[in-house]
């Protein structure tokens, strides 16, 4: 079945399906979510704080060690 649901104000430019089987989702607007496999929303880091440009995250990924790798743009 296909579950559509708001997660971001504006386009969704990435998606990663980790191994833990979480997925995470990037957008225009600087936010990175991280939902359940049932897309439950676990948690949400806000990359726009972290700079004073205005950023959108444009790829995501995860080393072995599960350490989260981000690209932005801003």
């Amino acid at each position: 079945a296909i579950k559509e649901i708001k997660a971001h104000t504006g386009a969704v430019f990435t998606l990663h399906a980790s191994k833990n089987k979480l997925i995470y989702s990037g957008g225009e607007d600087g936010i990175i979510k991280i939902f359940s496999s049932k897309m439950e929303l676990k948690e949400q880091i806000d990359t726009t704080k972290m700079t004073p440009f205005k950023v959108g995250v444009r790829a995501i990924d995860l080393d072995d060690n599960g350490m989260m790798i981000i690209g932005t743009r801003g």
